[in-house]
């Protein structure tokens, strides 16, 4: 089969294509061949050699879908022909956090000498190869049933940008009627997350570094749009939620945004981070923090509750993938480069098979 490689860590010129022998079948893993795939963070820092302990040659690709070809004997509920969305991240299955449905705290696998703070460490292509292949091989419990009237082109971008934004949402503890603000909006999980606000009956001022993106913003429901720059975004934040603030702020994005978005909250209001795109730290007043009871919450991936969900408010067109660009399986280099550059909007797909 033909699959993807990191050869050397660095840019993109450290993947190549090689023909490789199909992985054995281990006990309890089911083999699927992969549809569709696209290009995420954890990828490129796989790639970049942020993992540095990862054994060479590995495949990326933490978020693809297709259909199961094979099955170990003891794999359960995951039959030849099932037609299914990979849950990006290793989990055990059986410990307290599994056995309640956080498959995404699950510390099975986790190396907190190697990542003292980074659970994704637990993630696809950091754990096992990932999809960036023609077959691939995976735990039999993280194969999730596609909706029948779901294809491979509107799942491809959900078990990794949709079901994040999805566990985010969850752990927002919506109430119809609340306002947010959702920044990077033009990013999948900022676009995925301004759609689910929308679907629980939230009010959605969306934030985008780019005018281009602003029409589009509205046609999936934003309430309001605008740019980043301070004057602008005082003066929307201002007319869309009043001097009280909103109740809610998604921030997929970290460092850059975290000041504005945590002083936009109402008292009460919730503070939801996934990731640290542009930086890692950030100063927050604990006077503000305490006095105006406001809650930050830290949100990484998603449990199979999540995806199953995201999944389905898919298949009913709720929840739309927007697609940035797309490329053939021999093209992945051009779009991982493609991932790198500014004024995306949307996920970037890639086509293994029909």
């Amino acid at each position: 089969m033909k699959s993807w490689q990191i050869t050397d860590f660095g840019a993109g010129a450290g993947i190549s294509l090689n023909e490789i022998p199909e992985p054995p079948l281990g006990s309890g893993f089911v083999r699927i061949r992969v549809a569709r795939t696209s290009v995420n963070h954890i990828d490129r820092l796989t790639i970049g050699g942020r993992f540095g302990w990862v054994t060479l040659p590995r495949t990326p690709g933490s978020e693809y879908v297709g259909t199961v070809e094979e099955v170990s004997p003891d794999a359960v509920d995951v039959f030849p022909g099932d037609r299914v969305a990979v849950f990006p991240k290793m989990f055990c299955g059986i410990c307290r956090y599994c056995a309640s449905g956080q498959e995404s705290t699950c510390l099975g696998g986790w190396e907190p000498s190697r990542a003292p703070m980074d659970l994704s460490t637990n993630m696809l292509p950091v754990s096992m190869n990932g999809g960036w292949s023609e077959t691939a091989v995976i735990p039999a419990r993280n194969a999730v049933r596609l909706p029948e009237n779901l294809s491979f082109d509107d799942a491809f971008g959900i078990p990794l940008s949709g079901m994040t934004a999805w566990h985010m949402i969850r752990r927002a503890r919506t109430v119809p009627g609340e306002k947010a603000i959702v920044m990077g909006s033009g990013g999948a999980i900022g676009l995925s997350a301004l759609q689910i606000l929308k679907i629980h009956g939230v009010s959605v001022l969306a934030v985008s570094s780019t005018l281009a993106h602003m029409a589009e913003l509205k046609r999936l429901g934003a309430d309001a749009v605008s740019l980043p720059a301070q004057e602008e975004l005082d003066r929307e934040l201002l007319e869309f939620a009043g001097k009280t603030g909103v109740d809610i702020a998604i921030d997929p994005l970290g460092q850059s945004t975290f000041q504005r978005s945590f002083m936009s909250l109402s008292p009460g209001g919730r503070y939801v981070t996934c990731g640290s795109l542009t930086g890692a730290s950030a100063e927050l007043s604990i006077l503000r923090l305490y006095s105006r009871q406001i809650e930050l919450i830290g949100s990484t991936t998603g449990s199979k509750r999540d995806l199953a969900d995201a999944l389905e408010a898919a298949s009913s067109g709720r929840l739309t993938m927007p697609v940035d660009s797309s490329y053939g399986f021999e093209n992945v280099p051009a779009a991982v480069q493609r991932h790198s550059e500014r004024g995306r909007f949307g996920k970037i797909r890639i086509s293994v098979s029909e």
